[in-house]
């Protein structure tokens, strides 16, 4: 996994209530210019657990809307996915949400992208699952400290 370098992050302004980050890929590729990931609530369990939806659009050098990567060479876009991973993994670290889904537009390819998730966003505090059309991230509940009282001796 690659670290993201701070002097490419462009803009950010993520909280606990969602937000975006604006990260310069222009290295990766002469055509390129930046990818947005926004992340925003989308609704809440019964229990107040925030349920986050993940959004990446790229953009092409001189792009005022979402460009397709598509045909670009497999080598060219691995080093983009470990971007968008490595993206998507700072939000876990900077905000620790409870769900995140992201939504796969191409159902045909869940079991590929659920394998390219696992691999590029294995996160130890999460568990992992696949719907038809999402990729969904709970945070594992902490452990039970038990309870009860302490009794020391005086």
């Amino acid at each position: 996994m690659i670290e993201l370098e701070a002097g490419r992050i462009v803009a950010c302004d993520w909280s606990a209530s969602g937000g975006t980050l604006t990260y310069d890929i222009s290295h990766l590729h002469d055509d390129w210019d930046v990818l947005i990931q926004t992340y925003t609530v989308e609704s809440q369990t019964l229990d107040g657990k925030l349920v986050y939806g993940s959004e990446f659009l790229l953009f092409a050098k001189g792009a005022i809307i979402p460009s397709s990567f598509q045909k670009y060479t497999k080598a060219v876009k691995a080093q983009l996915w470990q971007v968008v991973f490595a993206v998507k993994k700072q939000f876990f670290e900077d905000i620790r949400p409870d769900i995140v889904t992201h939504f796969i537009k191409q159902p045909h390819s869940i079991k590929q992208r659920f394998a390219l998730y696992c691999k590029w966003l294995a996160l130890p505090d999460y568990e992992v699952d696949r719907t038809n059309y999402d990729i969904v991230y709970t945070r594992k509940a902490s452990p039970d400290p038990g309870g009860g009282f302490l009794l020391t001796s005086s």
